[in-house]
């Protein structure tokens, strides 16, 4: 089972390849009213992602510096921050049953760890206070709000674009049925619109 790149994109153009593909696939789709297109794409054998050091090169799930990486700073708070949810937003559309079913706010991890049959944990260090989503916004957010990110693609195309790595046959399996499951479907049945017959047949 080849390894490969995941991503999920809203109002955004195609992206160009960040590697040498060998395959790919894409899926269109309608979600809370805006478009999204998801991809996969199969990386070639000799740029396949396996370690948790190759994942850093290019995936994060962190709060840039401010005055290292201004522009790339401002982007992840536009465009890459999950919710807010829970606590900070019992009505967000991710809740459901008191939790987020996207699992946000995710764990606090000083370094990117390869997923049991999942993508990877990713680096989400605790190493400085929460920020403002907004300025003079209430809500403040840290790296366990932070949806997966390429800064590349992020600041060329300044949309919301996130990118996750499948590297274990159930995930990969999981992504083929996905992307191939078709569009969707509704199964229904019509009757005769008679309400004296159905009263009679009901008695």
């Amino acid at each position: 089972m080849e390894d490969g790149v995941w991503w999920k994109r809203i109002r955004g153009r195609r992206s160009k390849k960040m590697k040498r593909i060998v395959g790919k696939n894409w899926r269109k789709e309608r979600e809370n009213g805006r478009e999204e297109r998801l991809g996969f794409k199969i990386l070639d054998q000799n740029d396949k992602l396996t370690t948790p050091d190759d994942f850093d090169k290019i995936v994060r799930a962190v709060i840039p510096d401010e005055q290292v990486e201004p522009k790339l700073y401002k982007a992840v708070l536009k465009h890459m921050i999950h919710g807010p949810c829970g606590v900070l937003n019992h009505k967000s559309p991710c809740m459901k049953q008191g939790s987020c079913k996207k699992g946000f706010p995710k764990e606090i991890s000083n370094d990117t760890k390869q997923g049991n049959d999942s993508y990877p944990l990713y680096r989400r260090p605790q190493d400085r206070p929460a920020v403002p989503l907004r300025e003079n916004s209430r809500v403040r957010v840290d790296n366990r709000w932070v949806v997966p990110y390429n800064p590349f693609l992020l600041l060329k195309y300044d949309c919301h674009i996130n990118i996750e790595i499948c590297s274990s046959i159930k995930c990969v399996k999981y992504l083929y049925k996905y992307i191939h499951k078709g569009s969707d479907r509704v199964s229904m049945e019509v009757h005769n619109g008679d309400e004296i017959a159905q009263y009679v047949d009901a008695r």
